[in-house]
């Protein structure tokens, strides 16, 4: 059981360091008015991917967010 709680602890961190990475690539690159409008969106129900899909920058929706956001995080 040990072992299945470590692994799920290594997934938790995971997902919670991967999140804040994404949240502060928004911030900077779309601005706070990005991340206020994009939470009053989800709160009302709309989905991620339709929400990203309507940047400009992401018309290919959430695949290509993911793309510039790991060649952000590597770029360092």
């Amino acid at each position: 059981h040990g072992a299945e709680l470590a692994q799920a602890g290594i997934r938790n961190m995971t997902y919670y360091s991967e999140s804040l990475s994404i949240f502060e690539f928004l911030l900077k690159t779309e601005g706070k008015e990005f991340i206020r409008a994009m939470c009053q969106q989800l709160k009302k129900g709309k989905p991620m991917d339709e929400i990203i899909r309507g940047l400009k920058a992401y018309p290919k929706g959430l695949p290509q967010l993911e793309q510039t956001w790991i060649a952000w995080v590597n770029a360092g």
